[in-house]
């Protein structure tokens, strides 16, 4: 009970962007007690997430994935947008699909599944870095809405910014 208590008040944490190192600590006590947990282990990486400890996040996003247990819309959410946080965006898409089929019908959700689909669809590669060179050089960064906020080029490396209607607006290098 007092550690289900504690991760819900972490988890809270996150959501608010409030106290993320306090949350992270509280929500480490979880998982030591619990290193199984599922619903423990996906609060710590999102807040490591939020954090923008990325790989640390991806880690323990394997480790949900390696427990091989069904897993909630939120999970499978949170598993894409840390996949896409780290280069990967052929498994992010995955897991917000798979989000997606699990009852996430957020509109945000299905933006992100979108305009990944479309670019790789529409083939944007000259826009969008190849998955190669993606995991050596360059990471991609994306906004809460899903839009490629620095996007690389083979005129080098560009910020993006969107208007009101997601719609690049401004490039600048």
């Amino acid at each position: 009970y007092k550690l289900d208590v504690l991760n819900n008040y972490s988890y809270f944490l996150s959501l608010d962007n409030k106290e993320l190192q306090k949350a992270l600590d509280m929500s480490h006590k979880t998982i030591t007690a619990e290193p199984e947990n599922q619903t423990y282990l996906d609060t710590y990486a999102w807040i490591l997430f939020k954090l923008k400890r990325y790989e640390e996040a991806k880690a323990y996003a394997e480790k949900i994935i390696s427990l091989n247990e069904e897993m909630s819309s939120v999970v499978l959410h949170h598993i894409g947008d840390i996949f896409a946080k780290c280069g990967n965006m052929e498994n992010a898409v995955m897991y917000w699909k798979k989000a997606l089929e699990a009852g996430d019908e957020t509109e945000i959700l299905k933006k992100k599944i979108k305009r990944l689909s479309l670019c790789s669809r529409v083939s944007l590669k000259s826009y969008l870095c190849d998955s190669a060179s993606l995991r050596e050089e360059f990471l991609p960064q994306f906004d809460d809405d899903g839009n490629q906020t620095l996007v690389k080029t083979a005129t080098g490396i560009w910020s993006v910014t969107y208007n009101g209607e997601n719609r690049p607006a401004l490039w600048s290098c």
